[in-house]
C-alpha cells in the first residue's frame, strides 16, 4: 500500500504539492520514496490528517532543493493559514477516498464529520 498521494498544486499557491498521508506513520517512514517523484526544487505541504486529526500540528511543510531534504527543516503550518483552495482539495480526497480513513488514529465521530457532505476537516 502507498503511504501516501501526490496532489501538484497550481502557481497561485507557495507550495509546489501537496502530499497527503494516507498512513498514521511519520511522514519520515516515505520521505526518501517520495523525493523519487517530486520534480526540481519545491515547497511541500503535508497533510498530515491521519496522524493528528484536526490539530494544530496537521499540516507540516518542507523544501526540496536539489533533490534533497534537510530533515531539521520541517515546520508546522498553523491550520488557519492553509488556503481554503488546499482545505478543499484534502477535504475531496478524503471524501473520495474513504477506507484510507480505517489507516489513522481518527476516532469514529472524527470519520463521520468527513463524511458530513459539505463539511470541512476543521474550523479557521
Amino acid at each position: 500500500m502507498k503511504k501516501y498521494s501526490i496532489i501538484k498544486l497550481d502557481d497561485q499557491t507557495e507550495f509546489n504539492y501537496l502530499v497527503i498521508s494516507l498512513t498514521y506513520e511519520s511522514i519520515l517512514s516515505f520521505i526518501d520514496e517520495l523525493l523519487k517523484e517530486i520534480s526540481g526544487d519545491s515547497n511541500i505541504l503535508f497533510d498530515t490528517f491521519l496522524t493528528n486529526a484536526e490539530k494544530s500540528n496537521r499540516y507540516v511543510k518542507v523544501s526540496v532543493i536539489n533533490g534533497k531534504i534537510d530533515r531539521t527543516k520541517f515546520k508546522s503550518v498553523n491550520n488557519s493559514l492553509i488556503s481554503q483552495n488546499i482545505v478543499n482539495l484534502s477535504c475531496k480526497y478524503f471524501f473520495s477516498n474513504k477506507s484510507v480513513l480505517n489507516n489513522g488514529v481518527l476516532t469514529t465521530p472524527q470519520k463521520e464529520k468527513i463524511f458530513n457532505k459539505g463539511r470541512r476537516l476543521y474550523t479557521k
